[in-house]
């Protein structure tokens, strides 16, 4: 009726029916199933054990086993694949309030920035600045720039654009559409998608 593996595990050929004798196995499994019996003093108890099926969310099977290590960590396994594509396609951010008086760069006061590096600021004329950073970042599709003008700025006019892969011109003008300097300030967007 039993048969004790090189494991030290007890197979049962067919289902345990009878008491155990005195030197007989107490805990056992039925060859070829994932059930497994014990005998309690009394009388045998089956436990059966999860197949290794990973869970579907998708549709209901009726199936109420216990899933095993092994499907938990398939279903693990799944979610972290789709986390790493998720990361794959968030983007670096820099939110900033630019502000600008007189004959100075402009300054910045950093709301987000996940850029890896903390941009500077040049002024190479009146209404002309650029956003420079060390690394190359600014994709040719793949950066989004999104500025908006403060009221009360000196400038009624703002246009952003990328001048390179590590920086971004910046110009100002008043309502004739001619460089004016900001004098005041600008929020400022970037998101760089891989």
């Amino acid at each position: 009726m039993a048969i004790i593996n090189s494991n030290g595990i007890v197979t049962f050929s067919s289902v345990p029916t009878d008491a155990p004798t005195t030197n007989g196995p107490t805990f056992g499994r039925l060859v070829d199933t994932n059930t497994f019996y014990y005998y309690d003093g009394s009388d045998w108890v089956t436990i059966t054990l999860g197949d290794d099926t990973a869970y579907d969310e998708s549709t209901w099977n009726a199936n109420l086993d216990v899933p095993t290590k092994n499907a938990i960590r398939d279903k693990f396994e799944a979610v972290t694949t789709s986390l790493d594509s998720i990361t794959s396609t968030t983007p670096v951010i820099y939110k900033a309030l630019i502000t600008q008086a007189g004959t100075s760069a402009p300054t910045a006061t950093i709301i987000y920035n996940t850029l890896g590096e903390v941009p500077t600021f040049a002024r190479d004329g009146v209404g002309d600045y650029d956003l420079n950073i060390v690394g190359i970042l600014f994709g040719t599709s793949k950066t989004n720039i999104q500025a908006t003008l403060v009221n009360g700025s000196t400038a009624n006019i703002l246009k952003v654009v990328r001048t390179s892969t590590s920086e971004l011109g910046i110009f100002t003008f008043d309502e004739a559409g001619v460089a004016a300097d900001l004098v005041g300030s600008i929020y400022l967007l970037i998101e760089v998608y891989p």
